[in-house]
């Protein structure tokens, strides 16, 4: 086996993609990432690395600091052996890695081969389920309508993204990068508002572009207007503008929260694969 770390973001990307694409709504995530990463010129900080044998890939790892560690196993009959030579050869990089997010079973593997190696435990940040959507569902509505957000509604945005981040329990945001990542989806024209009687009740944006779908996240309903269909209406109409440009729709959801996971199979989600977020302590 042998350990390859890239600096050239084009030279990984053509190496791992078609490995990822064999299965593109549960790879999602790392196509979306990369496919981010073509358009920005700094990588200093970004590690890519494969695990390969013979010129066949049996694992690929991506981190953009300080998010997950992303874990793919490209080879099912090698998983525990190539997962024990990643987590050796990532140790003896020095490189800190705070979490890990994968498919259920493979980040589990390589989670015991880093505590085996390292001798550092871990625990469950957050199951998963990723969803993919081909078609909506002609589901009922709530009244309102859907707009694009504007600077106007930065007021409020950076507050919901916070409270978004704590409730999903993502990494922990300050109030500052809350209203960065808000001004950022704002700026990309990304960010939806549900609207009722010129009133914003819900958010949601779409994101990391795959070649044949996109990702919808920060479905966002403050305490006040929920149950009441905004965020529902708010993911159905958006979902259908995704499909309007691609094949399919994506979307990550807290399998803890029954309800979120209810609505989104209303609106004709399917379910692909479970995912796990696992935290090292």
């Amino acid at each position: 086996m042998h350990w390859m770390v890239y600096d050239n973001t084009v030279e990984f990307y053509r190496r791992v993609k078609p490995l990822l694409l064999k299965n593109e709504a549960c790879h999602n995530l790392p196509i979306g990432v990369l496919n981010r990463l073509l358009n920005q010129k700094n990588h200093s900080d970004i590690l890519m690395a494969t695990v390969e044998d013979q010129q066949k890939i049996l694992g690929s790892f991506l981190m953009t600091p300080p998010h997950h560690l992303i874990v793919t196993f490209h080879d099912a009959e090698q998983i525990v052996q190539t997962a024990e030579f990643a987590a050796k050869n990532l140790a003896a990089s020095k490189i800190k890695i705070p979490s890990l997010i994968g498919e259920k079973h493979q980040v589990t593997v390589y989670a015991e081969a880093w505590k085996k190696v390292n001798r550092q435990d871990y625990k469950v940040g957050m199951e998963q389920r990723i969803y993919q959507l081909t078609e909506v569902k002609d589901i009922p509505e709530s009244k309102g309508i859907m707009r694009l957000a504007n600077k106007e509604d930065l007021s409020f945005l950076g507050d919901w993204v916070l409270s978004f981040n704590k409730e999903t329990l993502e990494r922990s945001l300050s109030r500052e990068e809350a209203l960065q990542l808000a001004e950022e989806k704002v700026r990309e024209e990304s960010l939806y508002l549900w609207v009722v009687n010129h009133k914003p009740v819900a958010m949601a944006a779409r994101t990391r572009k795959t070649d044949h779908g996109q990702t919808v996240t920060l479905v966002y309903t403050p305490i006040e207007e929920r149950k009441k269909g905004y965020a529902s209406s708010l993911v159905k109409h958006l979902s259908q503008e995704i499909l309007n440009d691609y094949t399919f729709c994506f979307l990550y959801t807290d399998l803890a929260n029954p309800t979120s996971n209810k609505i989104y199979t209303r609106i004709g989600y399917e379910p692909v694969c479970d995912s796990l977020v696992l935290e090292i302590l």
